[in-house]
Formats: C-alpha cells, structure tokens, sequence
C-alpha cells in the first residue's frame, strides 16, 4: 500500500535522524580535535613508518621564464647545497621538466610543468611544482625550502583566485570500505574543512554533490576488497577530495595557493592527521557515518522531498543539506 511505503519511508529517515545528532557531536570531537593538534603542531611533522606524502604547489612566475629555466635554477640550489642534481625532460608531460637529485643514497626528482588551469591569470605564467615523494619531515623541509628560495629571489609566486595547493596521501592498501567511508565523510564535512582554511570562493565551484556519483559506484564493490586490486570503473572528479587510481592516493584539494611555510605545514599536518584518523576508525564510527550519509542523501533526494518536508523548516536548495548545514555551524561555532 502507498501509505504503508510512506510510512516506512519517514520511521526509516527518523531513525537516521536520530542517529545523526549523535553523530554530530562525535563529528565535532574528531574534527576539533584534528584542527587542534594541526594547530599545536605546525613545527612538527610526524609521518607513520612507511606513510608517503605528496604536494603540488600551484603559483605563476615571469612570463620570460620557462619551466626548463625554473628547473635549472632549482638544480643549482641543490648543487649550492651539496646534493648532486641534474635536469631532464619528463617524457609523460609535455613542457615539464624533473629536476634528478641523490639525498641520504635515495635518487629522488622534483618536476616542473605547465599549470593550464591557471592560464589566464594576470598575475603571470600559470606553474606548477610538485614534490618528490616525501617520506619525513627533511623530505618535506627540502621541498618547501625550496618553494621559499624561490619566493625570496622573486621568482615564484601565489595565484590567489584560481591557484592552490594539493596534498596526495600515499594509500596503497586502501580497502573498498576505507574509501568509502573516507568519501562519505568528507561529503559530511566539506564546508567545514572549506572554512577552516578559508578556501577561495573562486576555487570552490564544485560542491559535496560532485562526491555522489563515486560514491554511489562505491557501493556496487565489496568493501573488504582492496582497491589496488579492484577493477574500479568509477570517475573522481575535481572535488576537494578524490581518489587518484594511477599513483595509488588521496588528493585533498582544499588548501589555497600560499607561500607562506606555516601554512603549508598546517595544511601537510592536516592532511597526515585527518586521514589518519579517518582509515583507522572502527567499525562502529564507520557504520555511524553511512548512516549520517544515507540520512543526508535521503534529504537532498527530490523524490523524497514529500516524505521528510515536516521534519524541518529550511527550504532544501542546490547549495546543500540544511542538516549538515546546521552541522557545520555547530562545528564551526566550537
């Protein structure tokens, strides 16, 4: 019977309901939590034995400048400083360059390319440089020193609309399950994350609602499988957050193009501890955040408008769920 469905529809959504203001709270004490020790900790960086990190800077320099000639003054910096390095071309990109240097007996290599994202900014020649794979705090110093040099000789700069900076978290054993929940999470909380770190208006034209439809072809997976061995026919888009198949991470697209080394070492701290809270939660948190997930998704689901339009009284829009925007508020507020 259709009143029979209805019926079952709203007890369904009011348990989630219910589910999902406890979840609030515990959502509240993990993030706050993350935010507090990122703050405490912009000096120190704690990497996990065998964690791996890495990081795309997006910036502009003179438009007289090529990526070949960054890469040669890179080069030389690392020579000054006693590491034996060289420039070649990266055959994969075309106009990129890596710059090949020998730290502690490792062969490590730095690139330099083209950022087409950035190519009509104002401000000069759209670049982006990205990290070797960084392993330690010295990996990690090594790189954004050099990002500083370059800032200080007046050859690097922030792209303060478009530019940004990405975060890749080395995930090699990452369950079907883990990304999932990952994903999910995220989609919960993606305003809160836009808003601690002030993340330009003109770099967020992609909201929460880009997660999905990857999210959705999660769900045809087993969540026990890992993902490196899975088949995954499912597309990640230019959200803040995606799933980066060919190298094997997960790339948090929220930082701002800043040059600024405490920043960039709130946002590399951030990055290590949020996503090492979130693959190590339990079962339980995890089942709580699929159920805070199917509640909001039931909500923004206009064939379900009818059944839950009495249990609130925000107007649902294409900007967002008014529970999880009355989520973020109370996290914000703390």
């Amino acid at each position: 019977m259709p009143e029979m469905k209805i019926i079952k529809s709203l007890l369904f959504i009011l348990a989630l309901s219910f589910n999902s203001l406890t979840f609030a709270n515990e959502c509240f004490t993990l993030i706050s939590k993350v935010f507090k020790e990122t703050e405490q900790m912009t000096k120190v960086l704690t990497f996990k034995p065998g964690q791996t990190l890495g990081m795309e800077f997006e910036g502009t320099v003179s438009e007289g400048l090529s990526n070949f000639d960054i890469a040669i003054i890179i080069k030389d910096l690392y020579r000054n400083s006693g590491l034996d390095a060289i420039v070649v071309k990266d055959t994969e990109e075309e106009s990129a360059y890596k710059v090949v240097f020998t730290q502690n007996n490792r062969e490590r290599s730095l690139t330099v390319l083209d950022d087409v994202s950035l190519n009509n900014t104002k401000s000069g020649k759209g670049i982006e440089i990205t990290s070797p794979v960084m392993t330690s705090e010295e990996d990690v110093l090594l790189y954004t020193s050099t990002l500083q040099q370059l800032k200080h000789a007046n050859i690097l700069k922030t792209e303060d609309e478009l530019g940004g900076i990405h975060l890749h978290y080395g995930v090699p054993n990452l369950t079907i399950g883990q990304l999932k929940t990952v994903m999910k999470f995220f989609y919960l909380n993606s305003q809160t994350v836009k808003s601690a770190f002030k993340m330009k208006p003109s770099r967020m034209q992609i909201d929460a609602m880009s997660m999905v439809a990857p999210i959705d072809n999660l769900e045809n997976y087993q969540s026990k499988n890992l993902v490196s061995e899975t088949d995954l026919k499912v597309f990640f888009p230019k959200s803040i957050i995606r799933y980066k198949e060919e190298i094997g991470t997960l790339e948090l697209r929220v930082f701002n193009s800043s040059l600024d080394l405490n920043e960039q070492l709130k946002d590399i701290n951030f990055t290590l501890r949020v996503f090492d809270t979130i693959l190590a939660a339990d079962e339980e948190l995890s089942q709580k955040i699929t159920e805070v997930y199917k509640y909001a998704r039931l909500r923004m689901d206009p064939e379900q408008v009818k059944f839950y339009s009495g249990l609130h009284d925000n107007e649902i829009d294409s900007e967002g769920d008014p529970y999880l925007q009355s989520l973020f508020a109370l996290i914000s507020e703390q």
